[in-house]
């Protein structure tokens, strides 16, 4: 399955995410948050959520987030 948001192609399978033809250059994380917020959409997702997600068993600040989102 890929999920396909405006010109964006998200593919779970090749980890990656596409801008038409053109790798758009990501960390694993990014994409782990990309399909994790894709998956659950429409529903908005908590902060709280993202973390236990993204970073299960691991103490992060809020920063890791925002870093993640920017």
């Amino acid at each position: 399955m890929r999920y396909r948001f405006g010109p964006y192609t998200l593919d779970p399978g090749s980890y990656r995410l596409l801008n038409g033809d053109e790798i758009i250059q990501l960390s694993p994380k990014i994409i782990d948050l990309l399909l994790y917020l894709v998956a659950r959409q429409p529903a908005l997702v908590s902060k709280e959520d993202l973390f236990k997600a993204l970073w299960p068993d691991v103490a992060v600040t809020d920063n890791a987030l925002t870093q993640a989102f920017s």
